[in-house]
């Protein structure tokens, strides 16, 4: 009997809903027999705020790109806890940042042998977005390569108007790998917990490109932008829906937290390239004001031209306010 942890890897671009992915596992498995490890690629770690139902000691790489070392010391973390509360950790969970190429995770897993000999790679999986997956496969080289190192990819989001048929999102992705498995995440027939059913890492699949020597890219950048007052709500979706629909090419992924005049607790939001989510209620105990802000992914784009805009707009630093005809046609979004 193998009695290593089965170790799952949640990939997929940014926006792609690996986060909700995760969540919905740990939900149906039980986050307190699961350990996570959450890469995300910005100064300041939100994805883990952003779970209900995460554990307390999830490990958090905020790096971005990791390194090989922290990866390593993430796992080696993981398997000390496991090992002081043997009976009570049954599983691992990693999930990379959107831009992260899984290779230097697989790589820790076969190379490390104290690693090898307490976890074992169950599965690589990507998140494949129905409204904006196709597009991220056909700009994104880091989106191909997620996908080519996977063993499944899982469809979110086809339950959204926009989004895009199931046979063509498979028919894109089998232009990159031919046996590549497309599973609905909507299907009734969809079972998160099977992702750990069985070991399916026979073989690694060839990366199609080498990661970067210097774990860094040249084309994204992230940044946060403090919050530090309640949000004026309607105010600042009428700011932040032009803005994307300004810039939505270039601003990849924006997500946070925020107090607003509409919701006693905080407001989550996600916003993938012109398309904005539903807002996500936090329950009021996991609500800690001081962690407002909201973290942007870009390229090709000036930070401060939004920083500038958000002054502008939603601080209300007009020289009289806006009204309510004029909103739309006065919206600062440059």
């Amino acid at each position: 009997m193998d009695d290593r942890l089965p170790v799952l890897i949640v990939t997929g671009f940014l926006g792609s809903g690996k986060t909700t992915l995760v969540q919905r596992l740990l939900q149906r498995i039980g986050g307190e027999e699961t350990g996570v490890i959450v890469n995300e690629f910005g100064e300041v770690a939100v994805d883990n705020r952003l779970y209900v139902g995460m554990p307390d000691d999830a490990e958090i790489i905020s790096n971005g790109l990791a390194r090989k070392e922290d990866i390593s010391r993430a796992f080696y973390n993981i398997v000390k806890r496991a090992k002081a509360d043997k009976a009570k950790m049954k599983r691992v969970i990693f999930e990379t940042s959107g831009l992260a190429d899984p290779t230097p995770v697989i790589a820790v897993l076969a190379e490390d042998a104290w690693l090898k000999a307490n976890l074992r790679l169950v599965r690589v999986v990507s998140a494949v977005d129905a409204v904006a997956g196709i597009g991220s496969i056909d700009t994104y080289s880091e989106t191909r390569q997620q996908i080519a190192v996977s063993d499944l990819a899982i469809l979110t989001k086809s339950d959204l108007r926009a989004a895009v048929d199931f046979d063509a999102v498979q028919l894109k992705l089998r232009t990159l790998v031919p046996d590549l498995e497309l599973v609905d995440a909507q299907s009734p027939e969809f079972r998160e917990e099977e992702l750990f059913a069985e070991d399916s890492r026979t073989f690694p699949r060839p990366a199609i490109q080498e990661p970067s020597a210097s774990g860094e890219t040249s084309d994204f950048q992230s940044f946060v932008l403090p919050i530090t007052e309640t949000v004026d709500w309607p105010l600042f979706t009428l700011w932040l829906s032009a803005l994307l629909f300004a810039h939505g090419d270039r601003i990849v992924r924006v997500k946070g937290l925020l107090k607003t005049d509409a919701s006693r607790g905080l407001l989550a939001i996600h916003g993938v390239q012109r398309t904005m989510h539903p807002p996500t209620h936090m329950p009021e105990k996991e609500a800690r004001p001081d962690d407002c802000h909201l973290v942007f992914i870009v390229h090709s784009i000036d930070q401060a031209s939004i920083r500038s805009s958000y002054q502008r707009f939603v601080e209300r630093r007009f020289p009289r306010a806006p009204t309510a005809s004029s909103r739309f046609s006065s919206i600062p979004c440059n």
